[in-house]
């Protein structure tokens, strides 16, 4: 005859069996920021030799796209980041430049970290998250993701039309910082909650000559 387990024995030994996945209420705890966003702006003035009066003006820039840096929180489910939104604003929070968005290939990895032995108490070096779930232990990191495509052309063309068009006052150099979302889903495939980058600051350098 047959002996039918009770339901709540399942889950159990599933564990037992040294699944290679956390529980089901997994959750992801990550916050972000942006670190490196640069513009440089550079205006040469050109000017008559008799009157002293301004007959042209060139820019030329140089910007830097910033690294996306996530901290994670322990036992945090890892993300798989398939997109951003960006917006840039200035310095009273106005949006600046259109919004854009921009597919994304890119894996934040758990909040876990593989130890050799289940009895093992420090974390394998090189760290590594990709292990049987019997091997992992709760682990916080800082990762540097990759760098972002944040700052568009629209964005560095109107800071230029700014700078040239006050480059006499002291405050031409526009002041401008990012709102950022990163979408995606986690390492058991949910859709999560975007994660929110508010006001990531552009070092940005105006320079005339």
């Amino acid at each position: 005859m047959k002996r039918l387990l009770p339901a709540l024995a399942l889950p159990l030994l599933l564990a037992a069996c040294g699944g290679g996945t956390p529980s089901l209420s997994g959750q992801v705890g990550m916050t972000a920021n942006l670190t490196g966003a640069d513009i440089e702006s550079t205006l040469t003035i050109t000017t008559d030799a008799t009157t002293g009066q301004v007959t042209g003006l060139s820019i030329k820039q140089l910007s830097e796209q910033p690294t996306l840096r996530v901290v994670v929180a322990p036992a945090s489910l890892g993300v798989t980041l398939t997109g951003i939104e960006v917006t840039v604003v200035d310095a009273a929070g106005i949006t600046y430049s259109k919004v854009f968005r921009q597919a994304l290939a890119e894996r934040v990895p758990s909040g876990y970290a593989c130890k050799a032995t289940v009895e093992a108490t420090q974390p394998l070096v090189p760290l590594t998250d990709q292990c049987d779930y019997s091997l992992k232990m709760p682990y916080a990191k800082t990762v540097d993701v990759a760098n972002v495509p944040v700052i568009d052309a629209t964005t560095t063309g109107q800071a230029a039309f700014d700078f040239a068009s006050r480059y006499s006052d002291l405050t031409a150099c526009p002041d401008l910082s990012l709102n950022v979302r990163l979408l995606g889903f986690d390492d058991l495939r949910r859709e999560i909650q975007p994660i929110v980058i508010t006001r990531a600051p552009i070092q940005e350098t105006c320079n005339v000559l």
